[in-house]
């Protein structure tokens, strides 16, 4: 095992853009007609929800859909919802 690089610098690709703020991340990423996802679970753990109303989440502005656990397909591949 060598230990050349161990507490030594060593300089990375990505630094400079980082470092001046020029690096691009996920969240600067935006594309023709992109939709975002949010995600919301229980803030208990092991809790069973009895019933879940998205009726007035339906109306907000700008939600194109919501969806509840009952929504998800029983099969593990790829289901779109449109």
């Amino acid at each position: 095992m060598t230990t050349r690089y161990f507490g030594a610098s060593i300089a990375r690709n990505e630094d400079r853009r980082l470092l001046t703020g020029r690096a691009l991340f996920v969240n600067d990423v935006e594309r023709p007609g992109m939709l975002h996802v949010a995600f919301l679970r229980s803030p208990h753990a092991h809790a069973t929800l009895g019933a879940v109303d998205l009726s007035r989440v339906r109306e907000r502005a700008g939600v194109v859909a919501a969806y509840a656990a009952k929504h998800r397909p029983t099969s593990p591949r790829l289901v779109r919802f449109r």
